[in-house]
């Protein structure tokens, strides 16, 4: 069921098209705010920067996710 959640998914972003950066833009942030709701949420060291803003976030490298990854 997952790989196919995942070509679902994969040809849906494959034919967005924006009509501005303005509506690029406005997605991406939609996506964001969906990301931090559903996964960060949950995860106990990403829950302290869920009221800084993204670009305040740490810079996250293969060695720090596995340090904190959760299943």
């Amino acid at each position: 069921m997952i790989p196919l959640m995942l070509i679902w998914r994969y040809f849906r972003t494959r034919r967005l098209h924006f009509t501005d950066r303005e509506a690029l833009e406005n997605w991406q942030a939609k996506r964001l705010h969906q990301f931090r709701q559903n996964v960060l949420s949950h995860s106990p060291w990403f829950q302290r920067y869920l009221t800084l803003p993204f670009n305040q976030w740490p810079m996250m490298d293969k060695a720090l996710m596995m340090t904190h990854f959760v299943r």
